[in-house]
């Protein structure tokens, strides 16, 4: 495993992140040979705002030519323009402020109060760049608790639902967790776990 890091939203705003992403990425690809790693058999996996990011990456690397053989995503938001009415139609009370708001984190990475500029925050989003994707897709592992109170489900859902509309041949092994919030032992152990390798050897197989 080789975790990436990115520049955070107090030194820049996004795409930044998207671009440390992809570069890190780029770089296993190109020199994973002299790293001890092979760079043909790569899978991408994010929890939460890392999610977000892989999913992300993933697809910009399938515009290049260079998928991943697959991308695993947690809990993580697809679209930051619709975080705090998905809860509410849910029927949650938010763990934390209104993703709307400028002091966010959401608000902070993109550089502008997302409920200012609704449209901009979607256009950031992995589902809007979905939408202009039609080619063959990596398969995807999602998994969300449904009861998680900072990232609605509804946002899995949605993903799940655009990466079949992008590429209605793609695999897609989602599920929610029961009783599970955002992160957590259950999606550390037991049968998240057993998916996420199961996931993992089919596609390095």
């Amino acid at each position: 495993m080789v975790p990436v890091n990115t520049r955070l939203s107090g030194s820049a705003h996004w795409p930044a992140q998207a671009d440390d992403a992809l570069a890190a990425v780029v770089h296993l690809q190109r020199n994973g040979a002299d790293l001890g790693l092979d760079p043909s058999r790569m899978v991408l996996m994010g929890q939460g705002a890392g999610a977000f990011l892989a999913v992300h990456t993933t697809l910009s690397l399938v515009e290049v030519g260079l998928p991943p053989k697959g991308v695993v995503s947690l809990y993580g938001p697809m679209d930051f323009s619709t975080l705090d009415a998905d809860l509410k139609t849910l029927g949650r009370t938010p763990a934390r402020g209104p993703a709307d708001d400028a002091a966010s984190p959401e608000s902070r990475l993109l550089g502008f109060a997302i409920g200012e500029d609704r449209a901009a925050a979607r256009a950031a989003s992995p589902l809007a760049r979905l939408e202009r994707m039609h080619e063959p897709l990596p398969p995807i592992l999602i998994r969300h608790g449904d009861a998680d109170t900072m990232i609605a489900d509804l946002q899995a859902k949605r993903l799940r639902e655009a990466w079949l509309a992008s590429d209605p041949k793609a695999t897609i092994d989602y599920k929610l967790v029961p009783g599970a919030g955002h992160g957590g032992e259950a999606f550390e152990t037991g049968k998240v776990r057993e998916d996420l390798l199961a996931f993992v050897r089919a596609a390095l197989d």
